[in-house]
């Protein structure tokens, strides 16, 4: 397995802040909630849907691949949310969550415990990593307000085929 640096941007499907970090956890300067506050409830999100498309050519040079999550949270704690990603060249259904990863976080409402449900995106600017024209698993973690793994930390994946190559 091989994940790569990727060039993020960070897109919201709904309204809402974010931010990217490297896969190495660091971030771009905003305070990350810790949830210690909020005490939304101890329920983990569930990642409803995980779509891969192909954002097409950008003018300053590179492809993009778009990923757009839908999750669940019973509490309500998705009003900030972390989304990790990883790709994996072996296409059996897992991604390995020791290997490095593309990251956005940001917030979704000012309204602590109001946030049950979210749609996030992420854009991804690639020079060749992933590899062009190639059959990958994609793999998701949602993290809410709390610090709660999606799906008891197992990602949600899926199999897509990238673009050729430009």
């Amino acid at each position: 397995m091989k994940t790569g640096p990727w060039a993020l941007a960070a897109l919201l499907i709904t309204a809402g802040t974010a931010c990217s970090a490297g896969g190495d956890g660091s971030n771009t300067g905003i305070t990350i909630p810790t949830g210690a506050a909020a005490g939304c409830g101890a329920t983990a999100p569930v990642v409803q849907a995980l779509t891969i498309e192909d954002g097409g050519a950008r003018p300053t040079g590179g492809e993009t691949l778009l990923a757009r999550v839908t999750a669940n949270d019973n509490d309500g704690d998705l009003h900030y949310y972390t989304l990790r990603l990883w790709w994996d060249a072996v296409v059996d259904g897992v991604v390995d969550t020791q290997e490095p990863y593309n990251e956005v976080y940001g917030s979704l409402s000012p309204t602590p415990c109001a946030t049950p449900q979210a749609t996030v995106s992420m854009s991804m600017v690639t020079t060749g990593e992933p590899p062009f024209d190639t059959l990958l698993d994609f793999g998701v973690l949602v993290y809410d307000d709390e610090g709660h793994a999606s799906d008891d930390g197992v990602p949600y994946v899926i199999s897509y085929k990238t673009p050729v190559a430009p």
